[in-house]
């Protein structure tokens, strides 16, 4: 039997791989090892096929979007293409329109797949696909990613280009099938100016004045780095911290689906707990996972009431004031203390009930305090995962990178309780580290992230930045406001004890 004879039952058995997986009758992690012994043939047999063969294959050009570090989903459909017989131009995170246009040409590209984990990266998509109906690109485009949705795609992106563009996988077949490679049915654009609308004041009820805790200190300091004793100490507590169910279930893809109890039992023990142990080794003795945590404490104002005095409700701020001015602030008047703040935090407030904006947690008649905190796995899990990608350990690959998100949740959930300690409104709970406490109803306050719900404009992330400085430690950010390395978080912390996620 020939080798592009082989190669085609081989691709055939991965797309019964497919069908299962979608069916929820096989679990990610084994698909990845199937894709992973379909590499290690394909790449035996490639050697063996004539170079027409090689040519009949349909070339797409994959990319992450300018500003955009997130690569395992780009990565992993990447795996689904390549073991769907597609010849596949990866070309990395942050990639800009010029980039894909000149690899489409130079590879004579049949379709380009763009993605991208954030609001703002569907925006580059967007902007991306302007530049290819300037160059008069035809090739259908393929879009996807956790912030896309079928209603952006089908009002602001498909009636500005004149080819085709999809919106997830289920575009394979209709990429295969050059028939259907026509151009879009136009359509009115959509504005796609965001417009914020005025809240009733009414509707609006402000959380209650509470006392304000005593800060331990102003400024920032670092929790843990490579450099101090507690460095392994925290390795250690990082695991001990992980909510297993999502790394299980969210992360890694190990679902029950249609298993027995005692089915999905035995695979935990001898499949999922054992990857588990394996890695937990692995990353620690290789030094992979270098836990790294900077925290700090500030003084600050809230100016929501005074927004609401004069029937402003789309927004409020919060005035920070640095280290020094924390303490001459404390008995100026609102409007005398804001002229001394180091930054102000604007605050969209959400459109539904109980419309609320964070800045309503906090005072405005006295200082309040409110603290940041940033948490990094470290840049060597990225450099990690590239390696196993780049040698075919698929499987591996999505299990380390799982791992490593769950391992930074874990340091966030680590300083946000040693704040909560410090701070003195650890009231109902263990005053001690190793006390794992994963739900939110039984402590109190809050924090939250840039870029989710209750705070989504990750620019606040070049405030906090300004105020911990942890570019001093080599973690930056990128023109779109993410984080490098990756596995990398920050948080506003709120210790209001009617903090929710709105």
């Amino acid at each position: 039997m020939s080798a592009d004879k082989i190669i085609d039952l081989l691709v055939q058995a991965m797309k019964t791989v497919g069908e299962l997986f979608g069916e929820g009758k096989m679990q990610l992690p084994f698909v990845l090892a199937s894709a992973e012994s379909m590499k290690k043939c394909v790449d035996y047999l490639n050697k063996f096929m004539d170079k027409k063969q090689k040519d009949k294959q349909l070339t797409i050009v994959l990319g992450t979007v300018k500003g955009d570090v997130h690569d395992v989903g780009k990565n992993l459909v990447d795996i689904i293409f390549t073991n769907n017989g597609y010849k596949v131009i990866n070309l990395g995170t942050r990639i800009e329109a010029k980039s894909f246009l000149d690899a489409a040409k130079k590879y004579n590209a049949d379709c380009i797949g763009m993605s991208g984990l954030l609001v703002k990266s569907t925006i580059e998509m967007k902007n991306n696909i302007e530049e290819f109906e300037k160059n008069n690109l035809k090739i259908p485009v393929l879009l996807g990613g956790a912030a896309l949705n079928n209603k952006f795609v089908e009002d602001f992106c498909k009636p500005i280009y004149s080819g085709k563009v999809f919106d997830g996988l289920k575009a394979l077949s209709i990429i295969e099938n050059k028939k259907l490679i026509g151009e879009n049915k136009k359509k009115k654009i959509v504005s796609d100016k965001l417009i914020i609308k005025e809240i009733p004041q009414k509707e609006i009820i402000l959380p209650l004045v509470e006392d304000v805790p005593k800060a331990p200190f102003y400024g920032k300091k670092v929790f843990v780095s490579k450099n101090q004793s507690n460095y392994a100490y925290i390795q250690n507590l990082a695991f001990n911290w992980i909510n297993k169910k999502a790394l299980f279930i969210r992360a890694w893809g190990y679902k029950k689906a249609n298993m027995s109890q005692q089915a999905y039992n035995k695979l935990i023990k001898e499949e999922i707990m054992v990857n588990f142990e394996k890695l937990k080794e692995l990353l620690i003795e290789q030094n992979i996972f270098e836990p790294f945590i900077i925290y700090g404490y500030f003084a600050c104002r809230s100016d929501s009431i005074f927004r609401l005095q004069n029937k402003y409700t789309k927004k409020a701020s919060l005035y920070i004031f640095d280290e020094q001015t924390s303490k001459f602030t404390q008995n100026l008047k609102f409007e005398e203390a804001k002229k001394l703040a180091k930054l102000v935090m604007d605050f969209d407030r959400v459109d539904h009930k109980p419309y609320l904006c964070l800045a309503d947690y906090f005072r405005s008649d006295i200082n309040d305090i409110v603290a940041f905190s940033l948490v990094s796995a470290g840049k060597k899990f990225s450099e990690f995962e590239k390696s196993l990608f780049k040698n075919g350990e698929y499987k591996k690959y999505h299990l380390v990178h799982g791992l490593g998100i769950e391992l930074t949740e874990s340091l966030a959930e680590i300083i946000h309780k040693h704040i909560r300690i410090e701070l003195n409104i650890a009231k109902n709970e263990s005053k001690n580290l190793e006390d794992v406490n994963f739900s939110m109803k039984s402590y109190q306050g809050a924090r939250y992230s840039p870029g989710y719900p209750s705070c989504p404009d990750l620019s606040l992330n070049d405030a906090i930045f300004s105020l911990l400085k942890p570019e001093e430690y080599n973690i930056k950010l990128t023109e779109n406001h993410l984080i490098v390395p990756e596995q990398s978080t920050v948080a506003i912390i709120v210790h209001h004890s009617k903090a929710i996620y709105f």
